[in-house]
């Protein structure tokens, strides 16, 4: 078992957040921690915390 971090960037500041934000590292982000917790590795994610 490893144990991953993952973290973001945070979002550009000059302007507000959008639909590319998401669709962008935060979807990615996310998708790779469950992905690392699905396969039993302890995963800890900007927002979250996964067993």
């Amino acid at each position: 078992m490893n144990n991953y971090i993952v973290t973001l960037p945070p979002p550009c500041t000059n302007s507000d957040l959008h639909m590319g934000h998401l669709t962008g590292v935060y979807i990615l982000g996310d998708i790779y921690a469950k992905h690392q917790a699905l396969n039993g590795h302890k995963t800890h994610h900007l927002w979250r915390r996964s067993k």
